[in-house]
């Protein structure tokens, strides 16, 4: 028969596909003892998946062995393995065969506390106690003190030694971190007797662990030294619900075996037999052994494991097991189990009861028979009912609250009444109030958090909830967060506001502390801050219909934008996907309502909505910038918007500077305040015309430079020098004593003007009557230079308005072609676009108006604006000060007169700067300056003297030096000096030479052009060599030479210098050069005993159209003398042979080419000399 039942059994695994490994002898008793329990079984399982995984074998292994730590493990999540606590999706056996038996779904007892979550960085368990072993690994943290100091972190190595700079590795394996610092302080104190040593466990080294057999993930594990074997569980993803939490074997590496029994573990409060694993250690979880479960008025229940080897318990064993100490008068204990033909039965039992293995211990209240009763239901350990003829107080009924659960709320239970009234209690009251009673016939609701939650979800018009209808009859006040219902809230509690919401909502790092909302049940809402709220110590009433309204910051960062942009065009329709955004149109309209009932301020950031404040109380900019919850100051501009409640009034918009006091309260009824980064200020000014554009412009400080909008803000910005329009105002670039002041005269209907300067609006008086929408136009010295023409060096006796300067008709009429072409001057001259200027041919002409001009030895003579009177230090400091060679001592300040209009000289006055100060003469009306030049008689020039002088370089000259006596003063010439081939060129003469030059080759070619046809046939060559020596004299390069002696001053006509002059005196050179109507222009060297004819020789001899009879000799210092076989030819001379010129006939035609190749060698010879 056994065997039989054996088989049948063995074929009912294999049809439900289950490793037969994972039955238990206790499960396969009670299914052979309990056929009827196995025909069940199986029709439970008839229609579930039959292809389940098949059992493995074999026994994971580690691979080799690293020296990790805890460090490791954090670099690399996948060292260490940690469980995905992911909940069985399927039942076992055992909790089948307790679900057919009871009807519920039990769970196993202790089987959640292995399968929990691991945190990573949490990886230090129980390593710093006295037992803690130091191995390789270890990271400790050793500090020094005495001689030598140090506080560093040190690794052991593989071999157990501790390196330390300057001693010798010292092994520290297998010591306790106290034995390690007495090692350490003992060879430290060999030369240091005052040495001290602090040690501490900073990482922890990594072990491995073999975890196998009844496991979730068998598998190797990686964890911290020292870590409790219910952790290690853990890691490997819990016990399966088939395990044992009563078997389980641990061995280390020694074969040391330890059987720990994890019930011990659960049951003790100090959480003892909790052994740590060490490295290498293996760890085997066996099968479930025999079972038995509780159910109803218990504390726990679930299904519970017996001791190895024990089939019964007794009843008060199994009371202790589940925590149940209580059992209050009315309950029934019993018996539940299957009988041979496997169909269930109970039996009465008492607490001195045995129970067998596969048996449940039921406890439940006997029911009444009489109709006047209370009932209670929810969250105690039984549904139960009270027989009673009167209200009977709360703290009897629940016994004290023996009978609710571990986890029921005792903050709030639902009383619901036999008609339409129902009520909301608050137990923790009822339980020391006697008033507070349950009258025959109502029902008391007690709830866990969960089942509040859980509630509190439905949706009121889309459920028909018994409880949900009973919570609004009772018009319970209601806690919201984030627009859903959190929880419902009890009545009449006197507490302050943290203790009425702290048992429904805890407080995290994401809760925003600035906005809560409550409104009661008419639909009045207030906002209020939620961290006043928590910071009251008076008691906080809550009311029936009251809603509490609470936020997170990721809501109102992220999702409070929908506000504004959620858009209901296009969801017509009933499919799913139009349902849902109707509803969460719904409800972003319901939150919005809300909000603007509440009265609450939106923060925006440029046009994206941020998150939101409450209005109603004192809100500052400093409480907007902290509720952004970043550094806004560094990151955005200084403009602020603030936008009012009621968009009739005129001053709907007002503005606020983040460099102003942002502890400045925001006015009564601000709805929305807005903080501009630098582009979306750049973008709220590029959009002109637009209605927020002309809010905001219109009341603020508007800023022009060079005539384009630069920056807006308000007016006490320019009293900030931090403030971005006070830097745009202040630069250093900006001219300072001229600036455009515009308002607009409502009275009259244009915009008044006044000049002033940057001194001005600085001015605390003048920034308290700058009117909203005015306009502050400041220019920069750059574009006033090009405007007015400044540095120019204008003739001061032109002292006009600055038309001829400027170039522009600034008298002509409004819109006439005439300022049409001079707005088109003005766009050419300043390089602009006509979109960036604003009234513009009125502005310039108030320009030019103000302008006065100032001329002479200053840096930048020319028209400059000036606002009102100035000094004459500010007039020369605008010109860019004095140059070196002003007269300080000779100032003219010409005053003028319009008369007949005209401008005209009136007088004029002299300023001496030595006996006066600039600072303190103050400059009006209509003037010009002139600031003298001094007169140098010293130095009034450069002259350079190269070559063989004494001492070569640059002289500044006197006005009355001569040539002589520069070189005189230079040391006079060497002994290897050539007087006679000096080069003296002057700057002044080369323009007139090259023109000389130019006029000349001109007359040549003419008078060669106006040649008759000729017959002979030299005519034509002459004609060619004539033309030959025209276009060679343009290309000629000229010197800009003087002739001049320098051996020999001549008093009666001295060689007075000028600034440029520059003397070469060439060493005696060893040429002759020969040019003209030779063979070949040559170079010859030099001989004393060489004659004209030896030179000729030199150059190939003399051409046919030679003219030998004209020849002369270029002496080296420009004079010429006649040339002959006679003639004494020095060295650097220049031989000239002109051609013929017989066969031309044009008058002079000789004289010219003689001329032209004059100027030639005259140039060849001063560039030889120079080379």
């Amino acid at each position: 028969m056994n065997i039989r039942l054996a088989s049948l059994t063995t074929a009912l695994i294999l049809c439900l596909n289950l490793p037969v490994a994972s039955q238990t002898a206790e499960q396969l008793l009670i299914l052979q003892s309990n056929p009827g329990l196995a025909a069940q079984l199986q029709n439970e399982l008839g229609g579930q998946n039959s292809n389940a995984s098949k059992a493995t074998t074999g026994v994971p292994t580690s691979g080799q062995t690293r020296v990790l730590n805890a460090d490791d493990a954090k670099g690399n999540r996948n060292i260490l393995t940690q469980s995905l606590a992911t909940e069985a999706t399927s039942e076992s056996v055992i909790q089948r065969y307790y679900r057919i038996l009871t009807s519920d779904f039990l769970p196993i007892y202790g089987a959640s506390e292995f399968a929990q979550s691991q945190d990573t960085e949490l990886l230090f368990f129980n390593t710093m106690g006295k037992d803690y072993r130091l191995a390789a690994g270890d990271v400790l943290r050793v500090t020094l003190r005495g001689i030598t100091e140090s506080d560093n972190s040190y690794k052991i190595g593989r071999d157990g030694n501790l390196i330390l700079p300057a001693l010798p590795p010292f092994s520290v394996s297998g010591l306790s971190i106290a034995e390690a610092e007495k090692k350490l302080l003992d060879v430290l104190r060999y030369d240091d007797a005052s040495a001290v040593v602090y040690m501490s466990l900073e990482t922890a080294r990594l072990i491995t662990v073999q975890v196998s057999g009844a496991i979730s993930q068998p598998k190797t594990v990686a964890v911290p030294a020292y870590t409790p074997l219910s952790r290690v569980l853990a890691y490997a993803g819990g016990i399966k619900p088939t395990g044992s939490l009563r078997n389980i074997v641990l061995r280390d590496r020694d074969g040391n075996v330890n059987q720990v029994d994890f019930y011990e573990f659960l049951q003790s409060p100090a959480g003892a037999n909790d052994p740590l694993v060490t490295d290498s250690s293996r760890v085997f979880i066996g099968n479930q052994g025999n079972t038995i479960a509780a159910i109803g008025f218990v504390a726990r229940p679930g299904i519970y494991e017996l001791p190895e080897g024990q089939d019964s318990i007794p009843v008060k064993d199994i009371l202790d097991l589940t925590g149940t100490r209580i059992l209050p008068p009315g309950l029934e204990l019993e018996a539940l189990f299957f009988d041979e033909k496997g169909l269930s039965q109970s039996r009465v039992i008492t607490r001195d009861d045995i129970l067998i293995a596969g048996e449940v211990l039921s406890i439940r209240f006997l029911p009444t028979r009489l109709t006047d009763v209370i009932r209670v239901k929810g969250a105690v350990l039984e549904d139960y009912q009270i027989a009673a003829s009167q209200p009977i107080p709360v703290g009897e009924i629940i016994r004290g609250g023996a009978t609710l659960t571990e986890n029921a709320s005792r903050d709030l239970a639902l009383v619901i009444g036999e008609g339409a009234s129902s009520r909301v209690i608050d137990i923790e009251q009822a339980l020391i109030n006697q008033e507070i009673s349950i009258a025959p016939g109502e029902v008391l609701h007690i709830f866990t958090p969960e089942d509040l939650r859980e509630v509190a979800r439905i949706d009121v018009n889309r459920s028909d909830s018994i409880i949900l209808r009973g919570f609004v009859e009772a018009e319970a006040a209601e806690l919201f967060l984030n627009g859903e219902r959190l929880s419902f809230l009890p009545l009449g509690k006197s507490d302050p506001f943290d203790e009425v919401i702290r048992p429904f909502y805890r407080l995290t790092p994401d809760t925003n502390l600035d906005l809560a909302i409550i409104e009661d049940g008419e639909g009045n809402a207030k906002a209020l801050s939620l961290r006043s709220l928590l910071l009251q110590t008076d008691n906080f009433a809550v009311n029936d219909g009251d809603k509490i309204h609470l936020f997170d910051n990721q809501f109102l960062a992220i999702g409070a934008p929908s506000l504004e942009t959620i858009d209901t065009s296009g969801l017509s329709g009933t499919n799913a996907t139009n349902m849902s955004a109707r509803n969460t149109y719904e409800d972003w309209r319901n939150i919005s309502s809300l909000f603007s009932r509440a009265g609450v301020l939106r923060v925006k950031v440029d046009d994206e909505l941020r998150t939101f404040l409450p209005s109603a109380e004192v809100v500052s900019i400093a409480q907007a910038i902290d509720a952004l919850g970043f550094d806004i100051l560094s990151r955005f501009s200084d403009l602020v918007l603030v936008e009012k409640n009621t968009l009739e009034d005129r001053e709907d918009y007002l503005l606020r500077s983040l460099s102003g006091d942002l502890s400045q309260g925001l006015p009564i009824g601000a709805s929305t305040i807005t903080f501009f980064s630098e582009n979306g200020k750049k973008e709220l000014l590029s959009q002109v015309n637009t209605s927020q554009f002309d809010a905001v412009t219109g009341r603020a400080l508007n800023i022009f430079v060079d005539y384009k909008l630069k920056d807006i803000g308000i007016a006490s910005d320019l009293l900030s020098s931090r403030s971005e329009v006070a830097q745009k105002i202040f630069d250093t670039t900006v001219y300072p004593l001229f600036a455009i002041y515009e308002f607009y005269d409502e009275t009259q209907n244009f915009w008044r003007k006044e000049a002033v300067s940057l001194a001005q609006l600085k001015s605390a008086s003048f920034i308290a009557e700058i009117r909203p929408g005015a306009r502050v136009m400041v220019f920069t010295n750059d574009y006033l230079s090009k405007l007015l023409g400044s540095g120019s060096g204008s003739d001061a006796s032109q002292q006009l308005t600055g038309l001829q300067a400027a170039g522009i008709d600034v008298q002509a009429e409004p819109g006439s072609n005439a300022e049409q072409d001079a707005e088109a001057q003005f766009l050419a001259r300043t390089n602009q676009k006509a979109d960036d200027i604003t009234v513009l041919s009125p502005n310039i002409q108030f320009i030019l108006s103000s302008s006065r001009y100032i001329s002479g030895a200053v840096e930048a003579p020319g028209y400059y604006p000036v606002a009102g009177d100035i000094t004459l230090s500010q007039m020369l400091s605008a010109a860019g000060g004095l140059t070196e060679n002003a007269d300080i001592t000779r100032l003219e300040i010409i005053k003028q007169r319009v008369l007949d209009g005209k401008v005209l000289a009136d007088k004029a006055s002299r300023v001496d700067l030595i006996s006066s100060d600039a600072s303190g003469i103050r400059l009006n009306d209509r003037y010009s300056i002139n600031v003298p030049t001094l007169i140098n008689e010293v130095e009034t020039g450069i002259v350079t003297l190269n070559g063989e002088v004494s001492r070569p370089g640059e002289y500044l000259i006197a006005r009355d030096e001569t040539l002589h006596d520069l070189i005189t003063r230079a040391g006079g010439l060497t002994d290897v000096a050539y007087p006679l081939g000096a080069v003296f060129t002057r700057e002044s003469l080369k323009e007139s030479q090259r023109e000389s030059n130019a006029l000349l080759a001109e007359q040549l070619e003419q008078a060669v052009l106006q040649v008759a046809q000729s017959d002979t046939s030299d005519a034509g060559e002459q004609v060619k060599a004539v033309l030959g020596y025209a276009q060679r004299l343009r290309q000629q390069d000229v010197t800009g030479r003087l002739s001049v002696n320098v051996s020999l001053a001549d008093v009666s006509a001295p060689v007075y210098l000028q600034s440029g002059d520059v003397l070469m005196i060439p060493k005696r050179p060893a040429h002759v050069s020969v040019i003209g109507s030779v063979q070949k222009d040559t170079v010859a060297s030099y001989s004393a005993d060489k004659r004209l004819s030896a030179y000729l020789a030199s150059a190939g001899g003399t051409n046919r159209l030679a003219d030998i009879k004209r020849a002369y000799i270029l002496l080296p210092n420009g004079e010429s003398i006649e040339a002959n076989e006679e003639s004494i030819i020095p060295p650097g001379a220049v031989i000239v042979v002109p051609p013929k010129t017989d066969r031309l006939t044009v008058l002079g035609l000789t004289d010219l080419v003689s001329r032209v190749l004059g100027n030639i060698a005259t140039s060849v010879l001063a560039i030889n000399n120079v080379r």
